[in-house]
């Protein structure tokens, strides 16, 4: 079985790359998708995500059994994150990945990175009992790295890729390190001295700079006092900015940060343009329910009571369906001047 052999993330970086270099003017075009035609994908690749989690999942099998093949959103039950954790070994979609074997690549490596016949598989986010387990395919992973370069490839960079790519913060063994190093970039762990972070960076110089959204303003303020000697043409966030944040981003680089809203789970959920506020639900990729108290679709400007998440079509290494996020979000209203007819989300908050 393949899926026992574990690779460097060396050995598998080519194949990541070839499939986003494919993949990257699709997913980047699809942003301005019409009205009815995200809505005839979303209806399509609605149906392929149920018939998959039916096929590979035998926890959905049960729940779904009755429902027909194009059954509603509405009409299929909700999951948490506690069924997740509970029923993980029953709802992974590759055979032989369960949670003792997953938790065990995490204990043993940095970062695991696991081969199926080709298809890779990023087992990680767990480092105490009770904590997140996740697992993806190449396809996915590569799903997730497109989610939020696209944004930028429309905007902030102008159409020409990073070529040097830093990430602060990002969690040594954690799907985010993964996506950095996969993609070519470099991870300086949040733990170091500031000074020790702005020396490495000024040693990297990176085009496109990552952080967690508290690390922003503690970067801006190390720019501002000549110690981190940076020109990036991107600041991604990971994370909801405060206003004061935004702020000394902009002061420090002249650059509009580009927030990202993500969840262990299901990925990226929604990303900024760096055009306006809120950011955009990746709609072709995911399907985003906001909804009031009981259940009903939120209008823009309504504060969603409730946020579910079902990442779309089939062959997803953990076939979600569904999922509560846990969060509360603003439906944003009106058009988005990027041109982005993807609907957006903002004030977003864990409940």
């Amino acid at each position: 079985m393949g899926i026992l052999a574990v690779e460097s993330i060396d050995t598998v970086r080519a194949r990541f790359l070839a499939l986003s270099g494919s993949r990257a003017p699709g997913l980047t075009a699809a942003c301005a998708m019409e009205p009815d035609e995200l809505a005839l994908h979303q209806q399509q690749e609605w149906e392929a995500a149920l018939a998959d989690a039916r096929a590979v999942s035998p926890w959905h099998a049960a729940r779904l059994a009755g429902l027909p093949s194009d059954a509603p959103p509405a009409s299929v039950p909700t999951m948490t994150r506690r069924d997740l954790a509970a029923r993980f070994d029953h709802i992974v979609g590759t055979p032989g990945a369960g949670a003792r074997w997953a938790e065990a690549l995490v204990r043993a490596g940095d970062g695991p990175v696991v081969t199926d016949g080709g298809r890779l598989v990023v087992a990680a986010d767990r480092r105490t009992p009770g904590g997140d387990l996740t697992a993806w395919s190449l396809p996915d992973v590569v799903g997730l790295h497109l989610a939020v370069l696209r944004w930028l490839l429309r905007g902030p960079t102008g159409g020409v890729a990073p070529r040097r790519t830093a990430a602060v913060g990002a969690a040594s063994r954690g799907l985010s390190a993964a996506l950095v190093r996969l993609a070519g970039g470099t991870v300086v762990p949040a733990d170091r001295d500031p000074a020790a972070i702005a020396d490495r960076l000024n040693g990297i110089q990176p085009d496109l700079l990552a952080a967690s959204a508290a690390l922003v303003a503690p970067l801006a303020r190390q720019a501002d006092a000549g110690r981190l000697t940076l020109r990036p043409r991107a600041l991604v966030a990971a994370g909801p900015l405060a206003p004061g944040a935004r702020r000394a981003a902009l002061a420090a680089w002249g650059i509009e940060p580009v927030e990202v809203y993500a969840e262990a789970a299901c990925g990226v959920v929604a990303t900024g343009c760096g055009w306006a506020g809120g950011l955009h639900v990746n709609e072709d990729l995911v399907l985003v329910e906001a909804l009031d108290p009981a259940g009903r679709p939120v209008a823009g400007g309504e504060r969603a009571a409730r946020v579910l998440v079902t990442p779309l079509g089939g062959g997803h290494a953990l076939p979600l369906l569904r999922y509560e996020l846990g969060a509360t979000a603003v439906l944003w209203p009106g058009p988005c001047p990027c041109g982005s007819g993807f609907r957006r989300l903002g004030e977003i908050r864990s409940r």
